[in-house]
């Protein structure tokens, strides 16, 4: 003990203080025990991260334009990606026949919080839509259509509260549309036809809701005797009763193959169509977005540019 009393006082300088606040630990051969570790938070997601993961996660070697993705270039100069002040303001990677992304939305796509426009239809996307893109807080376009993502649509989108277009349509979603979305009171135009089973909830609540948007259209949204085939009319023929919580006619198109079932809408508020009523021509209703081709056409490269189809 001697041996080790002289040791730490003779590192200390031989203050006495610090040979007897020394000896216990110094002297016992032990060190004194560590307190917590202070929590180590990871690194935020920038918008180039969030960029690379969506490179990762949809096979980005494989898409058709890759011009600048992974450089060091400005990130407003890559493929299908306007930027300001690095902030990423839109992210547009359909293209005609989209860009080939093969795999998941990945979740870091929530971290661009400046974008305002986010398209990523007419691809071989799957999986689920993440909760995260709810954080997208300043979308105003958010396109997924011509997919094949699957589940159901996040509670979180509703969070999108200047989200202005909403297009689902085309994928393999199921469940009912969250009544979140009502909150969406900037949203005009919804879109969730020709998926595995998404519809709309019946309540009168959200019929008030769907009657306000400018454009709804779902082939599953109408009450199940709605389809019934006392319901359907051919391509051509008169348009039968209305019917479903909306109090609208589902009007089976000419252009669209059998069991295409639509909710026509020509104007706000929506224009019913009664017995012996006609379809509305295809310019009232469906000129601002088309939507893409009938359903039979391999892929939507057949038919128009994505700023018309997603």
């Amino acid at each position: 003990m001697l041996t080790s009393i002289r040791f730490c006082a003779a590192i200390t300088g031989g203050a006495l203080l610090a040979i007897a606040l020394s000896t216990a630990a110094c002297g016992s051969g032990t060190d004194s025990p560590a307190g917590p570790s202070p929590t180590v938070q990871p690194p935020a997601t920038t918008e180039r991260d969030a960029l690379v993961a969506q490179y990762d996660a949809a096979g980005g070697p494989d898409w058709t334009d890759t011009t600048n993705w992974l450089s060091s270039e400005p990130l407003g100069t890559w493929y299908g990606v306007e930027a300001e002040d690095d902030r990423v303001t839109k992210l547009d990677l359909c293209g005609p026949d989209g860009n080939n992304l093969r795999g998941t939305i990945a979740p870091e796509l929530g971290s661009l919080t400046a974008a305002t426009d986010l398209r990523l239809s007419n691809n071989f996307l799957t999986g689920t839509i993440p909760s995260t893109l709810g954080n997208m807080t300043a979308l105003e376009i958010l396109r997924l259509s011509n997919n094949a993502l699957s589940g159901t649509v996040p509670a979180e989108l509703g969070d999108l509260t200047n989200l202005v277009e909403l297009r689902l349509h085309r994928n393999q979603l199921t469940g009912e549309l969250p009544r979140t979305l009502m909150d969406l009171t900037n949203l005009r135009r919804l879109r969730i036809e020709d998926n595995a089973g998404l519809c709309a909830p019946a309540d009168a609540d959200v019929q008030a809701w769907l009657g306000s948007l400018d454009e709804f259209e779902s082939d599953c949204a109408a009450a199940t005797s709605a389809r019934a085939d006392s319901q359907r009319r051919p391509a051509g023929g008169a348009a039968g009763p209305e019917h479903g919580p909306f109090g609208l006619a589902a009007v089976h198109g000419a252009s669209y193959a059998p069991g295409r079932w639509l909710v026509a809408r020509t104007a706000n508020p929506i224009a019913r169509l009664g017995a012996g009523a006609t379809r509305p021509p295809e310019s009232s209703r469906r000129d601002a977005d088309p939507g893409g081709p009938p359903p039979g056409l391999a892929h939507p490269a057949a038919s128009r540019p994505c700023g018309t189809i997603g």
